[in-house]
């Protein structure tokens, strides 16, 4: 049964997804002498057309996501403001909070020589911060001085490129008769 409250026959083995919706998508599954039916749903990540190259927004060839060529925005400094709390009590003024954010340049290839992938990996972290202080006034009345670190500047550092399993290219050779 559906969630509109239709049925629909699925054959063990195949597939079936809804023309309404094609980020879902139901399995038949036969274990032992039970049919089983899987209902998986995709959840795309957050999409800002605004963060794209002009004319490059596309939706997934599965019809489900909207996906682009993202903007390059290079590893810098983002600014905010903010009331910082803690423990129940909250800073006197707005504190300038910092991150970093942004691109930097990571890449895996198929290298021939090793016969394997080589990969560069790089992340945009803090490279220079200060430590500050800010007054913290709790609902009591009572005062305290607050530390956070501050992030003056960022930069791509590298970094260990992490795969759930190594990926090494295995030669096949054909036989001959």
């Amino acid at each position: 049964m559906l969630p509109d409250n239709t049925t629909h026959t699925i054959q063990p083995g195949s597939v079936w997804i809804p023309s309404g919706d094609k980020c879902l998508k139901f399995e038949c599954v036969k274990i032992m002498d039970q049919f089983i039916p899987i209902e998986a749903k995709t959840v795309c990540p957050d999409f800002h057309p605004e963060d794209c190259i002009n004319g490059t927004e596309v939706i997934a060839p599965d019809g489900c996501c909207h996906v682009c060529i993202p903007i390059y925005k290079p590893c810098n400094v983002t600014k905010g403001k903010v009331y910082l709390n803690s423990n129940g009590c909250k800073s006197a003024n707005e504190v300038e909070v910092t991150t970093c954010g942004g691109s930097c340049g990571t890449y895996a290839m198929y290298s021939l020589e090793a016969n394997m992938m080589e990969r560069s990996c790089t992340c945009c972290r803090e490279v220079s911060t200060t430590k500050k202080e800010v007054e913290m006034i709790c609902p009591d009345g009572s005062k305290f001085n607050h530390s956070y670190i501050h992030i003056n500047k960022c930069g791509c550092q590298r970094t260990e490129c992490v795969t759930p399993e190594a990926t090494q290219v295995t030669r096949s050779r054909r036989r001959r008769r």
